[in-house]
């Protein structure tokens, strides 16, 4: 099981010893490998999880997409812009924005600007 943490005072005039996880969230979740993507981006590890967090004040809002991993989301469009970058991988970049979405959509954090091209 996971003990979900209260959530912190929001002010020194809250008294610690109230209760700090709302009515009807979650305290403790099955330890499960369900993950659930929310309309924040993250990925929740359970339905569980989920819950805890989207019925808190700071979860408000919160929706669950739908059920696995969120995928990442890479970016808007780049602008038409030649500006040529070479990349870690030895390709060569209409610019660091095409090759931040390029190292985005491949999920790589090793593919990064090695120079620019003149």
């Amino acid at each position: 099981r996971v003990t979900i943490p209260p959530q912190v005072p929001e002010s020194s005039t809250t008294p610690y010893h109230s209760t700090m996880i709302p009515e009807g969230c979650p305290e403790t979740c099955p330890i499960q490998d369900l993950p659930v993507c929310g309309s924040d981006g993250v990925t929740y590890g359970s339905p569980c999880l989920f819950k805890a967090q989207s019925c808190r004040p700071e979860g408000s809002g919160l929706t669950a997409v739908y059920a696995g991993a969120c995928i990442p989301t890479c970016g808007s469009e780049c602008e038409a812009l030649y500006d040529p970058v070479c990349g870690t991988d030895g390709a060569t970049y209409n610019s660091v924005c095409v090759l931040d979405q390029t190292s985005c959509r491949l999920e790589d954090e090793t593919l990064t600007v090695a120079y620019r091209v003149f």
